[in-house]
């Protein structure tokens, strides 16, 4: 997560830059910014691709596991609004290539950069959020609060649900 935290953030940083550069009439410059951005948006794809992989496995034995459901849902959803972010930054680093956009208009170089860092400050309060939630059912399992640990019930992992804090540490490995 943390990672894919970092390639976001960066990748925002690119579009940034490219907005400035193309304001400057640095469309070449901008243009590379672009790419940028898209590396770092790759690099988020392969690295959940590969964590989703890995999950795959444990997803299929939760069976209908709320939290993992609702994991996966969030975690999806952002992820396909990344893939569209990258697709039109391809769009857009095309254009900016063919000199469409610079001081005399960059509206939809703007735009699209709005869309990416949206994306990124989904991702910013989506990371937490779900981490939040499994420390807290995590630590109200461990504190043996088990009525406490029920209004969790829906979100909490289908492993936070046993009593036993040791079954609780053993299954976080896998998660």
């Amino acid at each position: 997560g943390a990672l894919n935290t970092v390639l976001l953030i960066t990748g925002s940083w690119c579009v940034a830059r490219a907005v400035q550069a193309v304001r400057r009439d640095a469309v070449q410059a901008g243009a590379r910014w672009l790419l940028g951005a898209l590396v770092c948006g790759g690099g988020f794809v392969v690295v959940k691709l590969a964590e989703y992989a890995g999950k795959a496995q444990a997803w299929a034995d939760m069976g209908d596991d709320t939290f993992y459901m609702l994991y996966f849902m969030l975690t999806g959803f952002h992820f396909l609004h990344v893939v569209v972010g990258m697709i039109a930054i391809v769009y857009l680093w095309w254009r900016t290539r063919r000199g469409a956009y610079g001081r005399h208009d960059c509206h939809a170089l703007e735009t699209g950069a709005a869309f990416w860092h949206m994306v990124d400050l989904l991702w910013i309060v989506l990371f937490p959020g779900l981490a939040i939630i499994v420390t807290a059912a995590v630590g109200l399992a461990a504190a043996g609060e088990q009525n406490l640990l029920n209004l969790f019930s829906p979100f909490a992992p289908q492993f936070l649900k046993y009593d036993s804090p040791f079954h609780i540490a053993a299954q976080l490995t896998v998660w």
